[in-house]
């Protein structure tokens, strides 16, 4: 997990609220929070709006953000999942597949691997739009 991630958690169980608001953070209930925490705030601003910068651009994907800047997934259907993750700061993305009453997948497809987000959302964008194009939709 990230530094960034890591005081986006904090501020949570602070009980604020952080919002990307034209390249700066809003702090929601920011008088809850202690000056340290602020301070760590300000010196990880620009990780903490990349991070949300992720969440966004994955959203236009159709994508959940599962975990901020961290885990991303798409429903490809009733048995199969998509996901994108950040791992040691290396994303990857794959779908697994299940048959009906297994909870482990019974298929793995790796769609990219251990690069960056950008390449890695590209790719997940492309895998997407195929599903898509097959479905008609």
């Amino acid at each position: 997990m990230s530094v960034a991630h890591q005081i986006i958690q904090e501020v949570h169980k602070s009980g604020c609220e952080l919002w990307p608001l034209q390249g700066k953070l809003k702090i929601l209930e920011g008088e809850r929070l202690n000056p340290h925490l602020i301070n760590k705030v300000r010196a990880h601003k620009a990780d903490i709006l990349e991070l949300f910068k992720y969440d966004e651009q994955v959203k236009q994907l159709g994508m959940i953000v599962a975990i901020s800047g961290e885990l991303y997934t798409w429903t490809v259907s009733p048995f199969s999942t998509a996901y994108m993750e950040r791992t040691d700061n290396e994303w990857t993305a794959w779908r697994e597949s299940y048959q009906r009453g297994t909870k482990t997948a019974t298929h793995v497809k790796i769609i990219a691997e251990k690069d960056n987000f950008q390449n890695v959302l590209g790719r997940t964008a492309k895998y997407i739009n195929f599903i898509e194009e097959k479905r008609g939709i």
